[in-house]
């Protein structure tokens, strides 16, 4: 008789544990522009109770091109360590003929969107970290520090600032001599990042770059946390030996080590907030 009641507790054991690892993903349209439909796919632990942090991911590809398939194995991972993780769209070039304005415009209005209906989707509004890469850390620093920008349907009573950013190797200079001078012009004033980082509205942020990044200098990742630190807010700077600009994506068939480094910091950030438990 014990053998048997050991038996059903092992046995109740593995169908919990099996049912605490499975996630509920679920794809939502937040807005229609430009005859397209603006989805957000959230991915979420299954058995839960109570309000969770979330992570916001926007992908890269210069606000010409890209999917939100990018960040998926990011998004998958931090889900099972119990953390809402959403994948993004935004227009782009290469859709509609989006400018990066209508980028910024998208951005902000996911994460209006994401604070508006928090309840429904069980999210803590005090705890939400918005991450990206190249262009999409562009858009996750912007919906931080950028004013300006703001499609026209959006609540402006809802801000669009998260509470922390994970910058993987963003182009936040868009200044005379920084990425995308050509098309920003002199526009660069109310849309590079670097330039609005002001008393009291700095971020906790991780930001991550390769030595060998040709679009994203060190000497920029630098000046982004000495301005963020000097503002009151923790920037931590990891850069990689010999990694180029994408250093930190999923690559089938690879052995991944930068995206699995990268992850590990992601997810050490992570912690440190207090937006996971250990």
């Amino acid at each position: 008789m014990k053998r048997i009641t050991f038996i059903l507790f092992l046995i109740f054991i593995f169908i919990k544990s099996f049912c605490n690892n499975k996630l509920q993903c679920d794809t939502i349209c937040y807005a229609k522009r430009s005859g397209i439909k603006l989805n957000i796919e959230l991915i979420s632990p299954c058995n839960f109770n109570h309000k969770m942090p979330a992570i916001i991911f926007f992908y890269g590809g210069g606000w010409i091109k890209g999917n939100r398939e990018q960040f998926r194995p990011h998004a998958s991972y931090l889900a099972h360590k119990g953390i809402v993780a959403i994948l993004a769209d935004y227009r782009t070039k290469e859709q509609c003929n989006a400018t990066p304005f209508n980028c910024v415009e998208d951005a902000k209005s996911v994460i209006r969107f994401v604070k508006n209906n928090a309840d429904k989707f069980n999210i803590d509004t005090t705890k939400i970290v918005a991450a990206g890469g190249s262009a999409g850390g562009h858009l996750a620093a912007s919906c931080a520090y950028i004013s300006n920008y703001n499609h026209p349907k959006d609540d402006l009573s809802i801000s669009p600032r998260p509470t922390a950013l994970v910058l993987f190797n963003p182009v936040i200079d868009n200044g005379k001599n920084g990425f995308g001078s050509d098309t920003i012009k002199k526009n660069y004033m109310t849309f590079s990042p670097l330039h609005n980082i002001k008393k009291n509205n700095a971020l906790p942020t991780l930001f991550m770059v390769g030595d060998n990044d040709k679009l994203v200098p060190l000497k920029t990742a630098q000046k982004f946390k000495d301005l963020t630190e000097g503002n009151g807010a923790t920037c931590i700077l990891k850069v990689y030996k010999k990694q180029e600009h994408g250093f930190f994506n999923y690559k089938p068939n690879s052995n991944n080590k930068y995206y699995k480094i990268t992850l590990k910091e992601l997810e050490s950030f992570l912690h440190k907030l207090g937006y996971l438990q250990k």
